[in-house]
């Protein structure tokens, strides 16, 4: 979405796309890593991170701007 229409349209889809991922894992149809392994296709730049302990689990998004 974001490609084709922008972020206009790119940062609901995400947002959406999230929602039903936390979802999958709070309902216990899915576990956190396939979760993951389902958002690993990654942008130019864009790098994800796994973020897990005894008690919490997220995910961390993160971008480079510029190359050294």
């Amino acid at each position: 979405m974001r490609k084709r229409y922008g972020w206009k349209y790119g940062i609901p889809a995400y947002v959406a796309a999230t929602f039903v991922a936390v979802s999958r894992v709070e309902s216990k149809e899915h576990y956190v890593q396939d979760v993951l392994a389902g958002a690993t296709r990654l942008y130019k730049g864009w790098h994800i991170q796994a973020q897990v302990d005894q008690k919490h689990y997220g995910i961390r998004l993160g971008r480079t701007w510029y190359e050294s």
